[in-house]
């Protein structure tokens, strides 16, 4: 039946997920660079990877493409899944860059959309959202894209319409609209499942809860997966990797019911971001983790690990050997127990409800 084995980057600015298939194919979620070095591309050059053989672009925030071009330059893509409004913000940072020359955050949004662009006009590289399916090449596994739903890439790109209508008309952006357009369009992530024999994984981008608005984010997703009935994708899970770096918007009680229908899960996976005063992960929301999660593995850069302990996870383990690049690696086999390496500047956490899995 072979293995399937996932590594999660996150060196405190920045996130990736590559995914040793059981076949000897790779996918890629997202890239980042930490002091110089390609996280996911050295990892693929340190394996002999032939080929990304799935690279998905979540959406356009730094923090999730950074590293990108230099990696579709290492790598033969063979298929691109990218979120949606990708030619119509394009437009508008051409636009914009002419204005703002000295703007390095729009001259690397392009560069990452410059180097996407070939695969765009291939038929390596299509748009996805929820109702995107990768039928199965080998036949014993399926990835499926669940995010963003219809309603959710209506709204945003409708408003990426309204942005170019503006800038076409020569009216300038505001501070908000520039932020938006160029890092924080979370509400465009892409979420991706990996089903293989009888395991879920989910990696969840930067999908938030959004509450109060059911049409959007994990609430507008369940809403529509329950109409098609497709539920059945994300109850049962074994793996979660928590979205936008375990932030108080991240959880979603009503999605977190459905991974762990079939008991707790082995392993929630988190990134640390250490950009702003108050950095994810967050204590609210990780205490509402705990009755779904076994156990709770974060990558970090060195640093307090207060706010998990301070929402009631149990410390069990912390790499710090040489070197700083986080990753967490989980390799899973049909049969649990699953093995879980932690890289240094990494933590383990137990669920204090349930009893942990060998960790391996």
């Amino acid at each position: 039946m072979g293995k399937l084995t996932l590594y999660v980057f996150g060196p405190g600015f920045g996130e990736s997920q590559v995914v040793a298939l059981p076949d000897g194919k790779w996918m890629v979620v997202d890239s980042c660079v930490h002091r110089g070095v390609n996280l996911p591309l050295e990892l693929l050059r340190h394996f002999d990877a032939p080929a990304i053989n799935l690279l998905v672009v979540t959406h356009p925030d730094l923090d999730h493409y950074k590293g990108l071009p230099e990696l579709i330059a290492a790598f033969k893509v063979e298929r691109l899944w990218r979120y949606p409004g990708f030619h119509t913000a394009r437009e508008i940072i051409l636009s914009l860059e002419r204005g703002e020359t000295d703007n390095k955050s729009l001259r690397e949004l392009r560069r990452m959309q410059d180097a996407m662009l070939p695969l765009m006009r291939s038929a390596s590289g299509r748009e996805a959202a929820y109702d995107t399916r990768l039928l199965p090449e080998p036949k014993d596994y399926r990835i499926h894209c669940i995010a963003p739903c219809p309603q959710e890439k209506v709204h945003e790109t409708e408003r990426l319409g309204a942005l170019f209508k503006r800038v076409e008309q020569g009216k300038k952006l505001t501070k908000d609209e520039k932020r938006w357009l160029m890092g924080k369009a979370n509400r465009l992530s892409l979420a991706v499942v990996i089903w293989w024999d009888n395991i879920g994984i989910l990696l969840g981008g930067d999908v938030e809860h959004e509450d109060g608005t059911p049409d959007r984010g994990w609430p507008g997703i369940l809403a529509v997966m329950n109409e098609d009935e497709t539920l059945g994708l994300v109850q049962g899970l074994r793996i979660v990797k928590i979205p936008h770096h375990g932030s108080k918007g991240a959880f979603c009680e009503q999605a977190w019911k459905h991974h762990a229908s079939k008991g707790p899960i082995e392993i929630a996976v988190s990134t640390r971001f250490n950009k702003s005063a108050n950095p994810p992960p967050h204590p609210s929301g990780l205490d509402k983790l705990i009755p779904y999660a076994q156990q709770l593995a974060i990558t970090s850069p060195p640093g307090d690990f207060s706010p998990v302990i301070t929402a009631g996870w149990l410390p069990v383990s912390h790499a710090s050997g040489p070197g700083d690049a986080a990753c967490v690696a989980i390799t899973l086999a049909p049969e649990p127990p699953s093995s879980l390496d932690l890289s240094a500047q990494a933590a383990l956490f137990a669920s204090p409800m349930t009893v942990p899995p060998n960790a391996g």
